[in-house]
């Protein structure tokens, strides 16, 4: 990759998917609607297939060839999948650190947004505009469900304000994103679970609080039907239990998540 071929990407959009095609068709549309801002034509996009057995990977493939019928210099995406599976399942991290291993990611910044998740247009106008002059070396986005309840709302807000706002810390649907020269001192965390609060302990340990952004749009699908507060009760006692395994240092982390991804199963 030269200087002048990473001069003329601002950012490179890393999303992995799994099994997603209910929701694949919405997020390239989305892609396609991103294509008519301003700035769209510094961005890269970049959709990693973590060995879905669904029609997602065949849906990617159609949206590129209609992309290369039209001729739209516009959006510059890519499709990659690993050489084989996971030995722990469909790993983000494996599949973030596939992206890093074949340099195809050629922004200046590289942020993952997972396949239910979606910019809004001031969110995008905005993160765009900003990034070649921004001086931290990591960011996140503040959240917003959709389709969404009095529940989900305050789920948000809680999450936004204080577990991003006050403490720092983030998730995959936060979108985290990080400066390209970073992500060639370090790989993504490899353990099929809890991946996202790895990585964003390993980045606030080296770099402190991340920029703040705002909302991206989060599909609430995993949260329906009918057990929007039973996931969430789920998810806080995960977490919880993550961080009592972090802050008592009794035992190494990588020993413990296969421990709290049971724990989870069986709550959820």
């Amino acid at each position: 990759m030269t200087n002048s071929e990473r001069n003329d990407v601002t950012l490179t959009v890393l999303t992995p998917y799994w099994n997603e095609a209910e929701i694949l068709p919405d997020f390239l549309a989305h892609i396609r609607k991103l294509s008519e801002r301003p700035l769209a034509p510094r961005v890269q996009w970049i959709l990693i297939d973590s060995w879905s057995s669904d029609r997602g990977p065949s849906q990617v493939d159609q949206f590129l060839e209609e992309i290369a019928q039209l001729g739209s210099t516009r959006i510059s995406l890519y499709h990659l999948r690993p050489e084989k599976p996971h030995p722990l399942g469909p790993s983000i991290g494996r599949a973030l650190n596939l992206v890093l291993s074949t340099s195809a990611a050629k922004g200046q910044w590289v942020q993952v947004l997972p396949a239910d998740c979606q910019f809004t247009l001031q969110t995008f106008d905005s993160l765009m505009s900003q990034l070649p002059h921004m001086k931290s070396r990591w960011f996140a986005c503040d959240k917003q469900y959709r389709p969404s309840t009095w529940s989900l709302k305050l789920h948000a807000g809680l999450q936004n304000s204080i577990r991003l706002g006050l403490f720092g810390r983030a998730v995959w649907t936060n979108a985290m994103g990080v400066s390209a020269t970073l992500l060639r001192e370090a790989q993504f965390p490899e353990m099929g679970f809890m991946e996202d609060s790895l990585w964003c302990d390993q980045l606030r340990g080296q770099l402190g609080r991340p920029a703040h952004f705002s909302s991206i749009e989060v599909s609430a699908r995993r949260y329906y039907p009918n057990r929007i507060l039973r996931r969430i009760l789920t998810n806080a006692v995960v977490i919880s239990l993550y961080r009592l395994a972090r802050s008592l240092r009794v035992i190494p982390i990588e020993r413990v998540l296969p421990s709290l991804r049971r724990i989870y199963l069986y709550l959820r």
